[in-house]
């Protein structure tokens, strides 16, 4: 049992420090922990401060803490005050002495309780009335520790606590304190708040630390009754003993440290957080092997870094001259893959050395190796890779692989001779507004993989073999279309693509004769392109909509509506070999205008025929 609350509070206790009067703490709030077993330390403090430029109050104070066990911590102090006035003999006096005791339950994570009991010696005395409260008889307190660095060891700790004394007039007094502390490597960085009845006080300060010898420096800023403001320059330093050490049995740590990705060996740095005392040590390069030695009986956290992988931290257990083995396995910052593969000649299957690009990845170019075309690429990210390949004398060939982590992704990449050759280019858009669409267009046959579209202008290029080529072309939230395409020697074809999705409506602009359904000649060239839609996306169904004004009754305006839906089915059927069951004519007379009947501009707009499609086959 012993051994296990060493083990616990020896994490907690690496450097010894004492507060004002002795017990660990900084200057005026205590720490509800103990300094750890045996440890006997020497603390002196000095608190001075001018009421005048030639005028000097001083408090001097030595302290002796003593921790017999881990829960139980006793300290005594006592000192001298020294005051200077250019008008009187410089003066010095003894100060109060005083003993206390400390009772800590440190077992709980983060919250830490304790208590402390005191008895105070006043002497009669002159006092610096802004200096140390006086106190008599006895006194007690609770105390806190909120430890969060049991959470995450970068976090600070806040020290809590209520007091209850007497004065020398026996006037009992409550006093509040509070420190935020943040440890840093041979660095205690804190600030206080204290308060006795009227008075106030801010501290911040610092100390510096090693293994058994502490500098303490800070100035406080005293807040009193009627706005009056002092301030205090406060001094000191704590000595760590050798006397009454108690033996901490130790034992040791080994392992290995890999990358979690390739397990590799990799570099690391093992240390220990809550054990500064404990140097950070490093692996072997090669081997990734590390040794730590001396390390306390007991659980501790152990961090391994190394650039590039995310740290890992794990709570070891450690015996009396025993070895524990454990292995860490770090997480890289970026998970990654491996691409490789063949590049060859599509025609004659001869292996060829050709240049691999990764457009908007940052991966630098590779080229396949002239003897057996085969490449490599290693830390590759994960997820799809736009792959572009490329040969004098040979198409370009574009395809998209998708890297899995700590797998190899293979490709073979068959290169197709340019000997007669023919540009394509062309624009994708949308059908309704024109706007560019960022789309994949790929060509049945053809040796250079899916060729994509520039997103912000809808535009592609790419050369290919002459021929024929049916060419699908695909954009999220459209229906794929499937077209024809020629291509000739040496000439630039260019193709466009408008593509459309359920649920878009276009208006026509539908010319009849008044009053009646015949659709006027000069009208054709707009129905013209309708049927065109409905060739170039033969799985689609439309319906066709017939809308009036307002000038006449509403049957009459329906049934003229139904008719001129119709006759542009009629037209749709027999002049572009439309099959009806794709077409539903739909007559919807005034009841949907899309502006006000009041002007005739109003109603011209609402006297229109509409194009909606309204699914796709599968």
């Amino acid at each position: 049992m012993k051994r296990t609350l060493i083990s616990i509070f020896l994490p907690l206790l690496i450097f010894s420090y004492t507060r004002i009067g002795g017990g660990r703490g900084n200057f005026f709030v205590s720490d509800a922990l103990t300094q750890g077993p045996g440890f006997l330390t020497l603390g002196v403090h000095t608190l001075s401060r001018m009421e005048t430029t030639d005028s000097l109050y001083s408090d001097l104070l030595v302290a002796l803490t003593y921790s017999p066990i881990e829960y139980l911590e006793l300290s005594g102090s006592g000192g001298g005050i020294f005051r200077y006035y250019p008008w009187e003999d410089f003066a010095s006096t003894w100060h109060d002495w005083n003993l206390k005791g400390k009772v800590v339950l440190p077992l709980i994570k983060v919250f830490k309780p304790g208590f402390l009991f005191g008895y105070n010696f006043p002497r009669d005395t002159v006092y610096d009335p802004r200096g140390l409260p006086v106190k008599k008889g006895l006194e007690y307190s609770g105390l806190v520790n909120l430890k969060f660095s049991d959470i995450m060891p970068s976090l600070p700790s806040l020290l809590l606590n209520l007091s209850r004394y007497q004065d020398n007039l026996d006037s009992s007094h409550t006093a509040l304190g509070a420190s935020l502390e943040l440890l840093a490597k041979g660095l205690l960085f804190f600030g206080e708040y204290f308060k006795v009845g009227d008075t106030q006080r801010i501290t911040p300060g610092v100390k510096f630390l090693s293994s058994s010898f502490s500098f303490d420096l800070g100035l406080s800023f005293l807040f009193l009754p009627e706005n009056v403001r002092r301030y205090q320059l406060i001094a000191g330093f704590t000595y760590l003993t050798p006397f009454f050490r108690v033996y901490v049995p130790t034992g040791k740590i080994v392992g290995r440290v890999f990358s979690a990705s390739t397990k590799q060996p990799i570099p690391a740095t093992i240390s220990f957080p809550e054990n500064p005392k404990l140097k950070p040590i490093t692996n072997d390069t090669v081997t990734g092997l590390f040794e730590a030695k001396k390390i306390p009986e007991g659980t501790i956290v152990v961090e391994v870094s190394s650039e590039g992988f995310y740290k890992e931290y794990q709570p070891i257990t450690v015996k009396r001259d025993a070895t524990v083995t454990q292995d860490f396995f770090l997480k890289p910052l970026k998970v990654t893959g491996i691409l490789s593969g063949r590049v060859y000649d599509a025609t004659t299957g001869r292996p060829l050395s050709a240049r691999l690009s990764f457009p908007n990845t940052g991966l630098n170019p590779i080229f396949s190796d002239s003897a057996t075309g085969a490449f490599k690429l290693p830390e590759v990210p994960t997820g799809p890779i736009e792959i572009n390949v490329e040969k004098e004398g040979y198409f370009t060939y574009s395809l998209t692989a998708t890297i899995r982590e700590n797998e190899v992704s293979s490709i073979d990449v068959p290169l197709t001779p340019s000997l007669i050759r023919s540009i394509i280019t062309g624009k994708v858009t949308d059908r309704k507004t024109g706007a560019p669409l960022a789309a994949e267009i790929i060509f049945e046959g053809a040796p250079t993989g899916p060729v994509k579209t520039d997103p912000q202008t809808g535009i592609y290029r790419q050369e290919l073999p002459v021929g024929t080529y049916n060419a699908t072309v695909k954009a999220e939230g459209y229906i794929t279309q499937t077209l024809p395409v020629i291509l000739e020697k040496d000439k630039v074809t260019e193709k466009n693509f408008s593509l459309v999705s359920v649920g878009m409506s276009i208006t026509l602009k539908v010319l009849f004769d008044f009053n009646k359904a015949t659709i006027k000649p000069e009208s054709y060239r707009v129905l013209d392109e309708a049927a065109q839609i409905l060739k170039d996306n033969p799985k689609i169904s439309v319906e066709i909509q017939g809308h009036t004004d307002n000038i006449g009754s509403d049957a009459y305006n329906q049934k003229l509506s139904e008719r001129r839906a119709q006759a542009v089915a009629n037209y749709f059927i027999a002049q572009h070999g439309i099959d009806p069951k794709r077409l539903k004519a739909v007559g919807y007379g005034e009841s949907r205008p899309i502006a006000s009947n009041d002007t005739e501009e109003g109603r011209a707009l609402n006297r229109r025929v509409e194009f909606v499609i309204i699914r796709e086959e599968p």
